[in-house]
């Protein structure tokens, strides 16, 4: 592999352990922000069905992305080069996926895992809520050797179980000493949604990559379209919250219009969540589930060291608004221990072993349609 494709991936890599935690950390302080409404009272924006809708909208915006570089790419005198590289479709067949049934089925997951993994994040800390959902990476290894036929080398498979185990001690070393505001119960309940996110995920994330390297859908479609149906559930769902008087959505324009603060970290969220679902994307079709999966698994350690510098920074220069969390001996010794042994995992399975030979990576290049004639 040439060093410019290896240094373009290591890039990819890194945008998306950044854009991940970021999103999650502003994501989390956007449901703590405190508002002071025009009648003087006092209210804190949790608004989730609002914030599952403003999620999948700016992923949708992935499909106007797509269109835009096929667009960009027709008016380019290298078109011939550039699709075999950008896989573009047409119009037409961008319309077709997004109202087929395997989109159908895929929104389907995404809209469950999202209403769930944002739910379980108003009643759990950011760094459980990460480690947790994370933890389904074991799963995707299963559901790719029973659907693709494919497994990881040995090495992978010792960086697979031992970044799992370093996830399982954070999310361990999170809860211990964390103050349930919202009791037991409602915490215990946090924990069921987020397992039952992960095992949905596992799957959609699969089924994801057979798609983009299968079936040769370009990426930005795959998770673009999701988007766009998620954004329709969502604002029915978001309709019906409001009638059943769960999450007032008049009250939560109100909010928004009120705080200044508040419509910066939504804009910030939509355009973290914009990059993290396209970096996202592309590492799914340039590697695999599993190598996606992996790379999300860091997102606790970027979440927590995040979580720290908002608390002794931020926390530090506001004194009406709290976000972070504080460094907590033993409990937050225990974290960096168990930071230290998801990193560990993810050398191990990026661990290149033997160099392969030319006719190997020749091979593995044509698989996902990138080799070009030399």
């Amino acid at each position: 592999m040439k060093q410019g494709e290896w240094a373009a991936k290591r890039a990819l890599i890194v945008a998306c352990m950044i854009s991940g935690a970021l999103t999650t950390v502003t994501l989390k302080a956007m449901f703590e922000t405190t508002v002071v409404l025009t009648d003087g009272s006092v209210a804190t924006f949790s608004c989730s069905f609002f914030a599952g809708l403003l999620n999948f909208l700016a992923i949708s915006m992935l499909v106007l992305l797509q269109t835009l570089v096929e667009y960009v790419s027709s008016c380019m005198s290298w078109r011939s080069q550039a699709v075999g590289v950008l896989q573009a479709f047409s119009n037409y067949d961008i319309v077709c996926y997004m109202f087929g049934p395997c989109n159908l089925g895929l929104s389907a997951f995404h809209v469950v895992v999202t209403l769930c993994t944002q739910t379980a994040l108003m009643f759990v800390p950011a760094t459980v809520y990460a480690a947790l959902r994370q933890g389904n990476i074991p799963i995707i290894v299963a559901i790719r050797v029973y659907m693709l036929k494919k497994s990881c080398a040995q090495h992978q498979l010792i960086g697979v179980g031992i970044l799992t185990l370093g996830l399982v001690l954070m999310a361990v070393a999170s809860h211990t000493g964390f103050d349930h505001s919202g009791g037991a119960m409602h915490y215990g309940f946090g924990i069921f949604l987020l397992f039952v996110a992960s095992a949905l995920l596992a799957g959609r994330y699969v089924s994801e990559e057979v798609l983009m390297q299968c079936e040769r859908i370009p990426p930005m479609v795959v998770v673009g379209a999701q988007g766009f149906l998620g954004s329709i559930v969502s604002a029915i769902l978001l309709v019906f919250a409001h009638h059943f008087e769960y999450e007032d959505f008049w009250n939560t324009v109100g909010m928004l219009r009120a705080s200044p603060q508040v419509q910066v970290l939504v804009v910030e969220f939509v355009v973290l969540t914009i990059v993290y679902n396209l970096t996202m994307a592309y590492t799914t079709q340039m590697f695999d589930s599993t190598c996606k999966a992996m790379v999300r698994g860091t997102k606790p350690i970027f979440v927590w060291s995040l979580q720290l510098l908002c608390f002794y920074v931020l926390d530090s220069t506001s004194r009406t608004q709290h976000y972070g969390e504080p460094w907590a001996p033993p409990r937050s010794w225990c974290v960096l221990f168990a930071a230290i042994i998801v990193s560990i995992g993810l050398c191990l399975y990026f661990h290149s072993g033997a160099k392969p030979s030319r006719k190997q990576m020749d091979e593995e290049e044509l698989e996902r349609g990138t080799l070009i004639k030399r």
